[in-house]
């Protein structure tokens, strides 16, 4: 089957994440974890945005993909929200 958008979900630390992004420029969006990163916005290598929203759930990352007339991805937009009390 045909996927109009593939994201990966990674447990392998921003570095890791960076190189995933350059070789596979297929990819619309990565959202990563274990290095702890906290990114404020996606970091885009080549086409690929990447999402890291932290560690220990003190903050909730929103990804929002904007998909054009054909199905792609046109837009991509992200931000951080603190889940500390």
């Amino acid at each position: 089957p045909q996927a109009d958008v593939l994201i990966a979900l990674t447990h392998i630390g921003i570095r890791e994440d960076e190189r995933l992004a350059a070789a596979c420029q297929g990819l619309h969006l990565i959202v990563g974890g274990h290095s702890h990163v906290t990114l404020t916005a996606p970091e885009v290598i080549g086409r690929v945005p990447i999402a890291q929203a932290g560690w220990f759930g003190h903050y909730l990352g929103r990804v929002t993909l904007g998909l054009g007339a054909e199905g792609r991805v046109a837009s991509v937009t992200g931000q951080l929200e603190s889940l500390k009390a």
